[in-house]
């Protein structure tokens, strides 16, 4: 068997073996991530113009809002206390009472006597008197028989009359009490006592009390 030749390619022991060539790495992309989150951080510490701009015009429009709502209510108020005063309110009128009604108590049973007697009203005021005040009524009453035009005048005003009473003194079955009434600039003041007979209060004494 034949040798085989020695090779051409000698070997350097001592050099070690190149390197095989790495693969190149494709270049990095940007950090997307990163950067959003240093815009949004940017834009957080960075205040923006519309949200300052908003509380103050929020607040403008609350103010105006509210001056509004204050200007109608004081043209509402307004007009309704002027519609007010030019309009005259109507007079309310007392409900008329029995006779059987005033005269369960002593106080309106004077004081009914009394409006009755400064209108005019003899006859009706002897409703509810007797014994002397009885007799001094009856009186009057013939008097404006004889003379009925005084008394017509009266009882033409009775409307402008107003009485007012007040009780002075009661026990079980009697009473004072004074009474006065008012026609124009004229007054009339009466002191009267009261019986209790039968449920039923009635004048017996009526004197002029000058005060």
């Amino acid at each position: 068997m034949s040798a085989e030749p020695p090779s051409n390619t000698t070997l350097d022991a001592t050099s070690p073996p190149a390197p095989s060539p790495e693969p190149s790495a494709p270049p990095s992309a940007p950090n997307a991530g990163s950067e959003r989150t240093e815009g949004e951080r940017a834009r957080a510490s960075a205040p923006s113009q519309l949200g300052r701009l908003a509380p103050d015009g929020q607040l403008r429009l609350a103010v105006r809002f509210l001056g509004a709502v204050f200007a109608v209510t004081m043209l509402s108020w307004g007009g309704a206390k002027v519609a007010c005063n030019r309009s005259k309110a109507p007079v309310l009128e007392p409900l008329p009472l029995a006779t059987d009604v005033i005269v369960r108590r002593p106080k309106e049973t004077a004081l009914e006597l009394q409006q009755r007697a400064a209108s005019g009203h003899y006859e009706e005021a002897l409703e509810l008197a007797k014994g002397e005040a009885r007799a001094a009524l009856e009186a009057e009453a013939e008097r404006c028989r004889r003379e009925p035009a005084a008394c017509e005048a009266r009882r033409a005003r009775a409307d402008e009359v107003q009485t007012a009473a007040v009780l002075l003194t009661r026990d079980a079955s009697s009473a004072r009490v004074r009474a006065e009434s008012v026609i124009g600039d004229e007054r009339e003041r009466y002191l009267m006592e009261l019986e209790l007979e039968g449920g039923r209060w009635s004048v017996v004494r009526r004197v002029a009390d000058p005060g």
